[in-house]
């Protein structure tokens, strides 16, 4: 008999294509990152959703809610088969949330759960098992993943049977209703990226549009990437704004712009090793200072900018990215030693997306029995 259902999904970075991902058609190019969201689902509890996002706590209840995130979540999916526990507090960095996409993995595991939970005698073998780390992308330096020993540990636990593969199908009416409910929240809008990232894991290959267009994709290697966070907040709705006047005044440097984007993302996308990865991500945050400047908003204002010329003068190649202003990435092509400078953490590539995290009743007083009342996985 199924105990508690546990979805896990990872947060995202957005390499390639800033601005161009929200119009229809646009290109970009996104790597699914840890850490990741759990939510669990303890069936048969009261129907309720509560979370833990950065310091803050959210609550749903069919009487009262709190999370415009979990109201939009269960008026498109429907009420909790339970009592749904989120967890994405290892989003939360000294400066706030870190910046990778912790509310679409929060969309993407609850509306997992309301969605299509898997059901006792439908699950596939323990692969995490079978197969040890089950989270490393291929050609990854182990530093950047987080599998140790103790991670599989942690990830076990009293998680008897470690981690579900999720059917494309499922991966597809998630996508939908975590996209439709992430979109409601921002006032219709978003790309959908970083939920798209999140549901399939790795890279992915992403045109913007009502109903966008994935594809993974499978690079034969990557590039180290580091996280790289400025101080100066940016209002993502308002250089949007400011992008969308700019492409009204000046519709011919706009139609240059994206088809440049396009051939950037394309670069990337043919990239055969590191080296090459960074030329594209090179050419990418050329292109987004570019179109700062036209548009008028600081992407890479003089702290952030002080920071990526760090890894800049050391060999790597480094560009702000999303909207800008208050985030970038630098990459190492191949070959390059990886600096240690601080507040700038590796990224952690996960090669999956949307998984179930299992774990089943155990016989009364038996061994495995939880140590807790709370069905919730930390890390």
């Amino acid at each position: 008999m199924l105990e508690y259902c546990t979805a896990a999904a990872p947060g995202s970075i957005l390499l390639l294509g800033e601005y161009a991902v929200t119009e229809p058609g646009g290109p970009g190019v996104a790597m699914a990152v840890r850490p990741e969201v759990h939510a669990t689902l303890d069936p048969g509890a009261a129907p309720r959703i509560s979370g833990r996002m950065g310091a803050q706590r959210f609550t749903w209840t069919p009487k009262r809610c709190d999370s415009p995130m979990f109201s939009a979540l269960v008026a498109e999916c429907g009420t909790p088969a339970g009592t749904i526990t989120v967890d994405s507090t290892r989003f939360a960095g000294p400066h706030g949330k870190l910046g990778l996409g912790s509310s679409a993995a929060v969309a993407v595991t609850v509306a997992a759960l309301l969605k299509a939970p898997p059901r006792a005698g439908e699950r596939e073998d323990d692969r995490m098992g079978a197969a040890g780390c089950a989270c490393a992308a291929p050609n990854t330096a182990a530093a950047a993943c987080d599998c140790s020993e103790a991670g599989r540990q942690v990830l076990h636990g009293d998680l008897s049977a470690g981690a579900d593969a999720v059917p494309e199908s499922v991966r597809r009416r998630v996508f939908a209703a975590a996209l439709a409910a992430h979109r409601a929240v921002q006032g219709g809008r978003g790309s959908g990226y970083d939920v798209a990232t999140s549901v399939w894991g790795g890279v992915v290959s992403f045109r913007g549009g009502g109903t966008p267009a994935v594809a993974p994709h499978r690079p034969p290697e990557v590039p180290a990437l580091c996280l790289v966070h400025g101080t100066m907040p940016l209002a993502t709705a308002a250089a949007l704004a400011r992008y969308e006047q700019w492409r009204q005044r000046e519709p011919a440097a706009a139609n240059r712009f994206r088809e440049r984007s396009r051939e950037v993302v394309e670069h990337f996308l043919a990239a055969g090793d590191a080296a090459a990865c960074c030329a594209a991500i090179e050419a990418g945050g050329k292109l987004t200072r570019w179109l700062g400047a036209r548009i008028g908003v600081a992407v890479e204002p003089p702290d952030l900018r002080a920071r990526l010329d760090w890894f800049r003068a050391r060999g790597w190649v480094a560009k702000p990215v999303g909207a800008g202003g208050e985030l970038g990435i630098a990459a190492s092509p191949a070959g390059t030693v990886p600096p240690d400078p601080p507040d700038a953490p590796a990224l952690r590539p996960a090669a999956d997306g949307l998984r179930w995290l299992v774990r089943r009743r155990p016989p009364a007083g038996g061994a495995g029995a939880p140590r807790s009342s709370s069905p919730g996985v930390t890390e």
